[in-house]
């Protein structure tokens, strides 16, 4: 009964452990959400460790109630509609970017790993051949 009560002990403390790393703050980010008259989305939030550019997004979405669609979950994610704006509502070659601190992403947004102090920005764009 005594070795019983020591292994419950050191569970419950390694358990606890892992959960509080879990949660640990890693910095703050910026997300921005643009569509082509008017920013929905300007929120710095704070992130634990291992987030996602997808992760904050939610996030920050879900805090302020703005309306997003991901298809793709995780590491295959990718933005398909906020507030009421989707892809290919201007033609088959419309819809949703991102880019961080003024770059354009070169990962999805469920591959990037943010760092504190990133600016994530998602923009509509009305045809993608046009960016320069």
């Amino acid at each position: 009964m005594k070795k019983l009560f020591i292994f419950l002990c050191f569970t419950l403390l390694f358990c606890g452990c892992a959960e509080e790393q879990s949660t640990e703050i890693a910095g703050e980010v910026t997300v921005l959400i643009e569509t082509l008259d008017e920013t929905v989305l300007n929120e710095t939030i704070k992130f634990p460790n291992d987030s996602s550019a997808y992760d904050v997004t939610l996030q920050a979405a879900e805090k302020k109630g703005v309306e997003i669609v991901f298809e793709g979950t995780e590491k295959t994610a990718f933005l398909t509609k906020a507030q009421g704006l989707a892809n290919g509502d201007f033609g088959d070659m419309s819809g949703w970017l991102y880019e961080v601190n003024g770059e354009a992403a070169m990962v999805g947004c469920g591959q990037y790993a943010v760092q504190d102090k990133d600016i994530i920005r998602w923009y509509y764009v009305e045809d993608f051949m046009a960016i320069q």
